[in-house]
């Protein structure tokens, strides 16, 4: 329909107001621009959502944004994520099939079609879909890992070597036909998990061999295709950890990941900023690489940064527990001490460990239990309750100002086991 523009030297219709088609033009403007603010706060809402492993509710909004913008290609690309992590594989499908019309050359889409046919157990399709994300140059190591396993499930053992062969070595194709082997000794065609059920649980997306990286759970997310974070992966699984430490330290300078660093201005307006958001693969290899140089505060910072932003991903909780069990093993000569009741020596030693790691809970827990047995009770119950700022639900720290209550509070504290009882 034509719309008429009244200019500077046209004569207005008697019958409408001179300001009429400006008016409209500005209530339909404010009116598209309130559906747009609208749609992009459901999508950072889904995409928040998505990242905190809540995918039935990003599915939602998702959705809602597709309803306000039905071409908006991020929704397009992330609601078929969404039903194959809920494992709903053939709702995934129908997505994954409209964004591979509408983005003929991304090919996510296929190796998301590839993996939901593998977990309809349709193998020959899953293989069709890997080979044509291979023409589209996909992603290598999803592809052949893909295909390897899809050729596995259909008994064609050398073809399957022939795919690891593309993205493992030797001794890592050697420990995923002893798991495979492994699977299958109770049952010859098990039904075996695409995806995690827990942090601990073992799938195809959470391989020994892919530790710490874990880079099949990071499908669907925005990620860095630049080569150097590959690179400096590689440096990681060679064992050369300063040298994957400097290289990752050099993406972070671009990417703007390392740990509470503000960039120079120079850097700040980079669209590359948005990965450190989009994506943890780099950040958590730069915290595993402060790791395994002992820089432990570094990496704890890290670690806990991913874990705010993806509350779920295995390689930041593995770095977490991973650091807990170094300092465990920094303490046993002080927990020895303390259980042979050489309590001097003892907080000598937890002393020097609360230095070393003043946010962490266990040394004041410990000193607490000390105090205790010194019968030292007011500043056992100054240690508990430091711990329990640290660690609010910590149980041993609660433990210990019952028993601390017990002694310096003993009706309050029988009145209130009466209440509880």
């Amino acid at each position: 329909m034509m719309q008429n523009i009244v200019g500077p030297f046209d004569v207005p219709n008697s019958s409408e107001p001179e300001s009429s088609g400006t008016f409209i033009s500005a209530k339909t403007l404010a009116s598209n621009l309130a559906i747009k603010s609208s749609s992009n706060r459901d999508l950072q809402f889904a995409l928040q959502q998505f990242n905190q492993g809540r995918f039935k509710i990003a599915e939602f909004y998702l959705k809602k944004t597709l309803v306000k913008s039905p071409d908006n290609p991020t929704a397009i690309k992330l609601l078929p994520w969404t039903y194959f992590y809920q494992k709903h594989y053939d709702k995934a499908l129908t997505a994954f099939r409209r964004s591979k019309v509408l983005y003929r050359k991304n090919s996510e889409s296929s190796i998301g079609m590839g993996w939901c046919y593998f977990g309809l157990r349709n193998y020959e399709r899953a293989i069709e879909q890997f080979e044509y994300a291979e023409k589209l140059s996909g992603d290598h190591y999803q592809i052949n890992k893909g295909k390897g396993f899809a050729q596995l499930k259909m008994n064609r053992k050398p073809q399957a070597e022939e795919d690891f062969s593309k993205i493992y070595n030797s001794s890592q194709i050697n420990i995923i036909l002893n798991l495979w082997a492994s699977w299958h000794e109770k049952d010859a065609d098990p039904l075996i998990d695409i995806l995690p059920t827990s942090a601990k649980s073992l799938s195809l997306f959470t391989l020994p061999i892919e530790s710490p990286r874990y880079p099949s759970l990071l499908l669907g997310l925005i990620r860095d295709v630049d080569p150097s974070t590959n690179h400096a992966w590689k440096a990681f699984w060679k064992g050369k950890f300063k040298k994957a430490l400097n290289e990752f330290k050099d993406i972070s300078y671009i990417f703007g990941i390392s740990p509470s660093t503000i960039l120079p201005s120079k850097t700040s307006s980079l669209p590359f900023l948005t990965l450190a958001v989009n994506s943890p693969d780099a950040k958590n290899g730069l915290a595993w690489s402060h790791l395994k140089n002992k820089e432990i505060k570094e990496a704890s910072i890290l670690f806990k940064e991913i874990l705010q932003i993806w509350p779920n991903f295995i390689g930041a909780i593995q770095g977490i527990n991973e650091i807990e069990n170094i300092k465990r093993r920094q303490t046993r000569y002080a927990d020895h001490y303390l259980d042979i009741n050489k309590l001097g020596i003892a907080e000598k030693k937890y002393e020097e460990i609360q230095s070393r790691y003043p946010n962490w809970d266990y040394p004041y827990t410990q000193l607490g239990k000390l105090k205790l047995e010194q019968k030292d009770y007011l500043y056992a119950r100054d240690y508990f309750l430091d711990a329990l700022d640290l660690a609010p639900n910590d149980p041993e720290a609660k433990a210990g100002i019952n028993e601390v209550r017990k002694v310096i509070d003993s009706n309050l504290f029988q009145a209130d086991q009466a209440l509880e009882s």
